[in-house]
């Protein structure tokens, strides 16, 4: 087998050790595995009806899901997962059931099935405490991290970052390891724990230049963006994102344009450059509506509402908002439908409709003094009071209006 895979494995199987192994010396090598991916499935496939193979297959697996997450295909990813699922049942062993539970939970978001998500979280928890191999713990929870990321990190175990954080420290996978910072920099981003989100951030692009890794750097700059970005600091922000479009990696991937201009996208709407934010949302929209992503589709509406909200298209951006609060709703996303209530507050009030934009107020306060607490809680928390307060100043009409 060639670094180029035209290849369909034999009925008898007899060259599938050799396949395997060239993929073995490949699963960090993400142009690669995307360049071959039809026939990097074909090969997982047939090895995972191997019983000698199947642990082998496992763990090759396991390595190469970050260049998986670049596909545009989900589907036969979480496919691999399942039959990868029962292969390591049969087997129990608990190294190779802590990796394979942690990815199922993190690969469901992906089809807008987030529920699921976190009805498996509960096992693939119980089964990373039974690992015994630091790499297969390590792998396990990760992949919990990443999968709670898809309801804002509501319920994660308080020891979790302290125990992911220790298990790098002994581990020699610098690839897994500058994954592992990037998650928690995506983590710390969200909270508002921006220093810490840049430090984390700062350690897997330095990484990924040991690693001579492109598409780690990528990643880490396009993170840096973002954290610079929450901090106010739209230069630097600007700076990092752009670099992170023109890193030349060789990977093709919709799915990851598709989210870097939804990110370029947010800070143009940050620079009060609204019609750009618009038509970058737009555009990642279409491409994820073509990759069939139903929660990327979601987070560009998020997008776009707030970008009509400013562009005074009010009607568009009620609309695409409401069918972001029914998802976040549906999944129990506590955060994200505060944040999409405060966000409709801000659109009725603009609309010049102050009794709606109180209600909306009103259910965002009530919902964010329930959340757990953290700087983005405290500081969301504090923006809506201000617009209550605002709104019920009169300074977007009479609330007695009509009443």
């Amino acid at each position: 087998m060639s670094d180029n895979l035209f290849y369909n494995p034999p009925n008898d199987g007899s060259d599938l050790p050799t396949l395997l192994t060239t993929i073995e010396s490949h699963v960090n090598d993400t142009r690669w595995i995307v360049a071959n991916l039809d026939c990097v499935h074909k090969v997982y496939r047939a090895a995972l009806d191997d019983d000698l193979l199947i642990p082998r297959a496992i763990r090759a697996f396991v390595n190469m899901i970050p260049s998986m997450m670049l596909t545009d295909d989900y589907k036969e990813p979480l496919d691999r997962t399942f039959q990868a699922l029962l292969r390591s049942m049969e087997l129990k062993d608990p190294n190779l059931l802590a990796q394979i539970a942690g990815a199922m939970a993190m690969f469901y978001p992906l089809k807008g099935d987030i529920r699921s998500t976190y009805a498996n979280l509960d096992a693939a928890l119980e089964y990373a405490g039974e690992a015994n191999e630091i790499d297969a713990q390590l792998q396990a929870y990760l992949r919990i991290l990443q999968a709670l990321s898809f309801r804002h990190f509501e319920g994660m175990p308080t020891d979790l970052i302290d125990h992911t954080l220790l298990l790098v420290q002994f581990s020699e996978n610098r690839h897994l390891a500058a994954e592992v910072h990037l998650t928690i920099a995506y983590m710390h981003n969200f909270r508002q724990e921006l220093t810490k989100a840049i430090e984390h951030a700062n350690t897997a692009f330095s990484m990924a230049d040991q690693l001579r890794d492109m598409t780690y750097k990528t990643r880490a700059l396009l993170m840096l963006g973002v954290s610079h970005r929450l901090k106010n600091e739209m230069d630097a922000s600007e700076e990092f994102t752009i670099a992170a479009l023109q890193m030349m990696d060789g990977v093709n991937s919709d799915r990851r344009l598709g989210y870097m201009l939804s990110e370029l996208a947010g800070l143009r709407y940050e620079q009060q450059r609204f019609e750009e934010s618009e038509s970058l949302y737009l555009r990642a929209k279409f491409m994820f509506e073509e990759l069939d992503m139903p929660y990327m589709i979601i987070l560009a509406k998020h997008g776009l509402g707030l970008a009509w909200t400013m562009l005074g298209k009010f009607d568009e951006a009620r609309e695409a908002l409401q069918d972001v609060l029914d998802e976040y709703r549906w999944n129990f996303n506590n955060f994200g439908s505060a944040s999409i209530k405060f966000a409709l507050g801000r659109l009725e009030a603009r609309a010049g409709n102050p009794r709606v934009a109180r209600k909306f107020l009103r259910g965002a306060e009530g919902l964010t003094r329930r959340l757990e607490k953290s700087p983005a809680q405290e500081d969301m928390l504090k923006w809506i009071v201000s617009w209550r307060k605002r709104v019920e100043g009169g300074e977007f009409g009479d609330i007695r209006a009509g009443e």
